[in-house]
This record gives C-alpha cells, sequence and structure tokens, in this order.
C-alpha cells in the first residue's frame, strides 16, 4: 500500500514539474521569434513597408500589389512562429503576379515590431490589418482571403468569425492550442492564449483549403482531420512533415489559385 502511495506521489510531482516546466515559459516557446531581427533578404522591388496602428501601436506589414487594375482579391497572411513576414515576401511575389494583393503582417515583438506576442495583441493586429485592406480603394472587400501557416493558422481562423473573409487557406493548422498542449501533457486549461481553430471554422461556413503533412510530427495530422470536420473544407495531404512542405513551389500555387477560383473568390 505504501509503495503504490509513494510511486502516486513521485509520479504527480513528476508530472506537476513537467506542467510548470511548459507553463511558465510557454510564451517564449510558442513565439521564439520574439525580440529577435529578421535575416537580412533583399525584399521584392515594388514591396511597400506599410504601418498599422492597432491598439494605439505601430504594427509591422508588407503589401505587394497585384499586377491587376480595379479591385483586385487580397490576402493577409499569417506566418509561422519562427519566421518572419520579410521571409515569405519573394515567395508571395509570384501570387501578387498572378492577380491577387498580398499583405503579410508581422507578430508585435517580432523584427523590431512593437509590443510583445500574445493572442490578444496578434487578432487586435489582424483585425486591424484586414479593415485597412478592406478600406483600399484597389481591393474588392468581397475577396479577401485569409491565409495562415502553423501558427498564423491561429489568427487567421479567428478573423473568420469576426470579419467576412471570402475564403481561408491554411497550411500546418492546428485544431486547437488547448489540443496541442494536451498531447505534451498540459491540461488545455493552462494554455495562455487559447485559439480554437476548428470551433471558428466550424461557424465560417465559406471555402477553407487546408494542407497538411502526413509526417508532421510538431503539428500532427490529427489536428487537419479535426478541422476537416467543418463544412465546406478540402484537405489536401501532402508528403512531408512540418517545415518541408513544397508551399511556394508552383503547383502548390496552381491548386490553391484553382480552389479558389472553382469557390468563385477570383471571379469579378
Amino acid at each position: 500500500m505504501w509503495l503504490l502511495l509513494r510511486i502516486i506521489l513521485v509520479c504527480a510531482i513528476a508530472w506537476l514539474a513537467w506542467a510548470t516546466l511548459l507553463f511558465v515559459p510557454q510564451r517564449a516557446l510558442m513565439y521564439p521569434g520574439a525580440n529577435l531581427r529578421a535575416p537580412a533578404i533583399a525584399l521584392p522591388p515594388a514591396a511597400e513597408r506599410i504601418v498599422l496602428q492597432s491598439s494605439g501601436m505601430p504594427g509591422h506589414a508588407i503589401l505587394l500589389r497585384a499586377d491587376t487594375t480595379g479591385r483586385s482579391p487580397a490576402i493577409l497572411f499569417a506566418h509561422g512562429n519562427a519566421e518572419f513576414a520579410a521571409q515569405n515576401a519573394a515567395a508571395f511575389q509570384p501570387w501578387a503576379d498572378a492577380g491577387l494583393h498580398v499583405l503579410l503582417v508581422e507578430y508585435p515583438g517580432y523584427d523590431g515590431a512593437a509590443g510583445a506576442p500574445t493572442q490578444a495583441s496578434i487578432d487586435a493586429l489582424w483585425i486591424t490589418a484586414y479593415d485597412w485592406l478592406a478600406s483600399r480603394s484597389d481591393v474588392d472587400p468581397r475577396r479577401i482571403i485569409g491565409f495562415g501557416r502553423s501558427l498564423g493558422s491561429g489568427p487567421t481562423s479567428m478573423l473568420s468569425s469576426r470579419r467576412p473573409l471570402a475564403a481561408v487557406v491554411l497550411q500546418s493548422p492546428f485544431a486547437s492550442t488547448a489540443r496541442f498542449a494536451h498531447e505534451r501533457g498540459l491540461p488545455g486549461f493552462l494554455v495562455r492564449d487559447r485559439w480554437d481553430n476548428a470551433a471558428a471554422l466550424r461557424s465560417f461556413g465559406g471555402p477553407v483549403f487546408v494542407s497538411h503533412g502526413r509526417h508532421d510530427t510538431i503539428i500532427r495530422p490529427s489536428h487537419a482531420v479535426a478541422i476537416a470536420g467543418a463544412p465546406n473544407v478540402e484537405l489536401e495531404w501532402l508528403e512531408c512533415g512540418h517545415n518541408d512542405c513544397p508551399w511556394f513551389e508552383t503547383a502548390y500555387r496552381d491548386r490553391v489559385l484553382g480552389f479558389l477560383a472553382a469557390k468563385g473568390v477570383l471571379a469579378d
């Protein structure tokens, strides 16, 4: 009896130590790019650096204008947690050449941006970015596409329930941060930044294109399956992990653009 109690006590102490180890630095683990600068990367020649005022603080973004005239569709992009907006600018230039404005928003605290990354600060910035895009005379506000990778699936899915997105595109998304934490032995209620993408997309109802690596060990494929339970979701499996997927190859871009065209998002 005493041996059993000792085993239970040791297990409880070990779990408490593990939970504490994850809980205390969880934002440092979740936002590894905070207070770091992006590597020196040349932006496309036509790229514009934009300042967005969100919650009294300046937010940073990069705008790639569509190679069109009149009002065009637009992508609002949210990158992964260990990268920067500037690193994605060149990769998105072909999307702008294909006729879509692209706004790549930087997280608070990343690459010299003011503030600190939290769910509240990121969500507020993404709502500000959407409103800024929708107010532009060269953007069709009926055809703004939320586009998020990994961590970026959080603010993108949130936006689908707060603003009238025309479509959502997600790369390696998580179903919820609570589920992600639970898989690592941390109860969901201890998660500070609690995005629930699956729930947000169930209430969205618009077209959603999800791509996920079959061999992803960081955000498991089961997250994509949970998201695919929402209506109007097309799930594409890729033979990759988390950081080695062919997101910006021509074939992938053509599949996404084909999906958006079929759903009427790219039609005037």
